[in-house]
């Protein structure tokens, strides 16, 4: 019942909750019963959960119902052990978004999350959303790498600014998960290290000729 598809919904970050089965019967929470208007069976996020047999996200596509770019949760409903249809939940790439806003190192750089392919599901500073990582200027040479490797860092030139291009990947989803940030904020700390060991060497072999001075007029 649309009740029950509502249920989910009482989520802020879920957009929309459907319910397609077999017989073509179809429902969403929005929309309400479009049974013989939309083929649940044709929908990316049915064909996901009949293949997979398992809960799956979906690439990003565009909504029937509320024709936004939004990404889905969809869930296979079986009935003794058999399939017969799929739940859906649909969430909207704009709260991605937000999330990659909150990305960031101390409060500086941006974050960026991109799906297995490299279609971009949210970003706070480079490129659009529903375009192709690949196609960023200088950093986009690096997905095949960064999907490969799965997770780790890059140095790298953006917009004349040395950069940190950290990443690590979702299990759950295969997603990439991104986050940038000058170079000089990262490494300040080892930078900081590094000026205190050479101090310490600096007077370390300054005490240790003293001593030998002190020794060798012991001596003579």
């Amino acid at each position: 019942t649309r009740e029950i598809l509502s249920a989910a919904t009482t989520d802020s970050e879920i957009l929309e909750m459907s319910l397609g089965l077999e017989d073509g019967y179809f429902r969403s929470y929005n929309a309400g019963d479009r049974t013989g208007t939309i083929d649940p069976k044709a929908r990316p996020w049915y064909q996901l959960a009949k293949q997979t047999g398992n809960p799956a996200i979906t690439d990003p596509y565009v909504d029937v119902n509320t024709n936004k770019l939004i990404v889905a949760v969809a869930t296979p409903v079986k009935a003794n052990g058999n399939f017969i249809g799929a739940t859906c939940l649909g969430i909207s790439l704009d709260t991605l978004n937000e999330q990659a806003k909150k990305m960031n190192y101390h409060g500086i750089g941006s974050g960026i999350i991109t799906e297995p392919g490299g279609t971009i599901l949210a970003t706070s500073r480079f490129g659009e959303t529903g375009k192709n990582f690949k196609e960023i200027s200088g950093i986009g040479s690096k997905f095949d790498e960064m999907h490969s490797k799965g997770n780790g860092y890059f140095e790298i030139e953006i917009d004349g600014e040395d950069t940190v291009f950290a990443y690590a990947t979702v299990p759950a989803t295969g997603w990439l998960v991104g986050v940038t940030a000058p170079a000089d904020e990262v490494f300040a700390p080892l930078k900081t290290l590094r000026t205190m060991f050479g101090i310490f060497i600096v007077v370390g072999l300054l005490l240790a000729f003293g001593i030998c001075l002190t020794f060798a007029g012991g001596i003579t």
